[in-house]
C-alpha cells in the first residue's frame, strides 16, 4: 500500500506594514490607524468624509466615526464635520 504525504510549504503573510508599534487602529473594518488620519489630517483633510473618499473608501459598521469626528475637530476648528456623502468645502 502507498501513502502520500501532503508537504506545506508555510509561508508568512504580510497583512500590512504600515502600522507602527505603537498605532492604534481606529477603525477595524478598514485597518485605519491613528498615525494615518494624522497623515490624512496633514495632507489636507478635514472631516471625516474627507478622511474616507482619500482612501477610496466609505464606514463599514460605524463604530470609528465618533472617533474620527474628534479627530478631525481640530482640523475644522471645532467646526461638526459634514456628512460623509457631502461635497468637500
Amino acid at each position: 500500500m502507498r501513502k502520500t504525504v501532503a508537504r506545506v510549504q508555510v509561508t508568512r503573510i504580510v497583512v500590512s506594514n504600515k502600522a507602527t508599534p505603537d498605532a492604534m487602529y481606529v477603525c477595524i473594518c478598514h485597518g485605519i490607524t491613528d498615525s494615518e488620519i494624522d497623515r490624512s489630517l496633514a495632507q489636507g483633510c478635514r472631516t471625516v468624509g474627507d478622511v474616507f473618499r482619500q482612501r477610496g473608501e466609505r464606514p463599514q459598521c460605524g463604530k470609528c466615526i465618533p472617533d474620527l469626528c474628534r479627530r478631525t475637530s481640530p482640523a475644522r476648528g471645532g467646526r461638526p464635520s459634514a456628512p460623509i456623502g457631502a461635497a468637500a468645502e
